[in-house]
């Protein structure tokens, strides 16, 4: 699951994500469960990471406007940067794999087999971070099928 997340490079990829698809295919009931546990959890957001990037943008907005003022007494550039990284850091892990898995070769049925895997799992353990991974699948699902087949082009 780690090189699915972590790997770069196209062959690379495309070998490790079929890797990882025909592998949880083969896995019984109770080793997905574990598998999408371990997925929720080991992959959601780095908290210390977005603590620190709250942080420093608490602290550059009190510097940017001081108590009582309403006009900035800096630029914002850094104060966008900060935005910017905390919109990264507040992306889990796991989106990437559902973006790469949606990529690959019959990818979208895949993670139809994946959020009904979920879905099943939330009805026996409801823990926190299954459902946030559910929600987060349930949003690509919906945003993929939403643009599948859909050929954007200018008719003026």
């Amino acid at each position: 699951m780690h090189l699915a997340v972590s790997v770069s490079g196209n062959e690379a990829l495309d070998s490790v994500l079929n890797d990882f698809k025909e592998g949880y295919l083969t896995l019984s009931s109770n080793d997905r469960n574990k598998l999408l546990l371990g997925l929720a959890k080991e992959y959601y957001v780095d908290d210390i990471q977005v603590e620190q990037l709250i942080d420093q943008y608490l602290i550059r907005l009190l510097e940017i406007f001081p108590r009582n003022e309403m006009e900035p007494h800096d630029d914002l550039n850094a104060l966008y940067s900060i935005e910017r990284n905390l919109k990264y850091a507040l992306r889990p892990d796991y989106d990437i794999l559902f973006d790469r898995l949606h990529r690959s070769s019959r990818g979208f049925k895949f993670l139809c087999t994946l959020q009904v895997d979920i879905l099943s799992l939330l009805t026996k353990e409801n823990a926190p971070s299954l459902r946030a991974l559910e929600l987060q699948l349930k949003d690509r699902i919906r945003g993929y099928w939403l643009t599948c087949g859909m050929n954007w082009r200018r008719e003026t």
